[in-house]
């Protein structure tokens, strides 16, 4: 089941804890040990690459609306 883009925005604030408007490798890491998951460095980078679309190593609200649709 895909997720609204409301729902989506409402992850992505979950995930960007520094509520700075974008989600770092970090920040994705962290949300993986939250949930009691541990995300390796090949999978955090294969994400990444899929997710960071500009290349400019954040993921934007929009690319990850992208990532998740």
């Amino acid at each position: 089941m895909a997720l609204t883009e409301q729902e989506a925005t409402e992850a992505f604030h979950v995930v960007d804890t520094n509520n700075d408007g974008m989600i770092t490798p970090q920040e994705l890491a962290h949300l993986w040990e939250r949930n009691g998951d541990v995300l390796g460095d090949d999978e955090l980078l294969r994400i990444f690459a899929k997710a960071d679309t500009d290349h400019d190593g954040l993921i934007s609200l929009p690319e990850f609306i992208a990532l998740l649709g």
